[in-house]
């Protein structure tokens, strides 16, 4: 969405905060997050999420829904400004998590207990 609007990710998230204040929506950690999520240390998020579900386990569990509303508006928005297609969106977006978690496994590695016979 941000490079579609040829304007920066947290400039995206700027206007997303002044548009939720904007209809009365209370603040949450959602931009929070999302700007975490895009740093270069994802174990912001985590960390985030953590302490999240350590202080409220309610707003978690808000976040959580938000979140998902979120993501299927942009998956909408894009389609309607034919961007692209809801099923090319989810595809990239299926790939670009797989790529994610894959740099994030540690290596496997053949010892006397993880080696099978």
């Amino acid at each position: 969405m941000a490079d579609h609007k040829n304007i920066t990710t947290q400039q995206l998230l700027d206007e997303l905060v002044v548009a939720r204040r904007g209809q009365g929506a209370d603040d949450t950690p959602m931009p929070d997050l999302l700007l975490t999520m895009r740093s270069d240390d994802p174990g912001q998020a985590a960390d985030l999420l953590g302490m999240l579900i350590a202080d409220n386990h309610d707003a978690f569990l808000d976040l959580i829904v938000e979140l998902g509303g979120y993501a299927a508006t942009c998956v909408s928005l894009l389609a309607v400004l034919e961007i692209s297609t809801v099923e090319d969106t989810l595809a990239e977006l299926e790939q670009s998590m797989r790529q994610f978690f894959a740099s994030k496994q540690p290596p496997r590695t053949r010892g006397a207990a993880g080696e099978r016979r």
